[in-house]
C-alpha cells in the first residue's frame, strides 16, 4: 500500500468459442474486443497492470487475444492476488470472482449486465465492489467510460472494507 502506481490485476475468464456455456458470457470474439478496449483503458491510467487469463478453455495460452498487450501471469490466481492492491473483474459467475469478494483488496467489478442478483446478494455486492456499468455501443460492442472506470480504480485504499457477507 502507498504506492504512487498501485498494483492492478484484471482476471479474465475463459473463452467458450462457438461453444455455448451455460453461464452467460459474451460471445469469443465480442469478450476478445471488450477485453483489448478495457485493457487500453487500462493501460492509460497511472497504474501498474498485469492480466491474469483463465487457465483453461478454447484459446491456447499463447493466442489469448491480449497477449503482448500487457504484462501477462500465468502462475496461480491465489499468487497473483497476493501481489495486486486492486482487483478488477468482468465476470460473476466464476470462483476467481467469489475469491475476489472475500479479499480485504478493493475490487472494481465491470458489469456487463449479463447477471441478476438478488436484492439481498446485490445490495451486499454494491456495497463491497466500485461498481461500473458499460454501456453498448452501436456496434453491439460493451464500451465503458473511461472516466467512470479511473474514478474506481484510482481511488486508493478503503479503510472499510468488509468481506464477512461473502466469507
Amino acid at each position: 500500500q502507498g504506492l504512487s502506481r498501485p498494483r492492478v490485476l484484471y482476471i479474465a475468464t475463459a473463452y467458450y468459442g462457438f461453444h455455448q456455456s451455460i453461464i452467460p458470457v459474451p460471445p469469443g470474439l465480442v469478450y476478445a474486443d471488450w477485453q483489448m478496449h478495457l485493457i487500453e483503458a487500462l493501460k492509460s491510467l497511472p497504474i501498474e497492470l498485469t492480466c491474469k487469463p483463465y487457465p483453461e478453455g478454447f484459446v491456447p495460452r499463447d493466442a489469448i487475444p491480449y497477449g503482448g498487450m500487457v504484462r501477462t501471469r500465468f502462475d496461480s490466481f491465489e499468487a497473483a492476488v497476493a501481489e495486486a492492491d486492486v482487483l478488477v473483474l468482468d465476470m460473476a459467475a466464476s470462483t476467481t470472482f467469489s475469491i475476489a469478494l472475500s479479499t480485504d483488496l478493493p475490487l472494481v467489478f465491470i458489469d456487463l449486465g449479463l447477471f441478476q442478483f438478488n436484492a439481498d446478494v446485490a445490495a451486499s455486492i454494491n456495497a463491497r465492489c466500485r461498481l461500473v456499468r458499460t454501456e453498448i455501443d452501436a456496434n453491439n460492442r460493451p464500451r465503458i467510460d473511461p472516466d467512470a472506470l479511473a474514478e474506481a480504480v484510482c481511488a486508493g485504499p478503503e479503510k472499510d472494507i468488509d468481506p464477512g457477507f461473502f466469507r
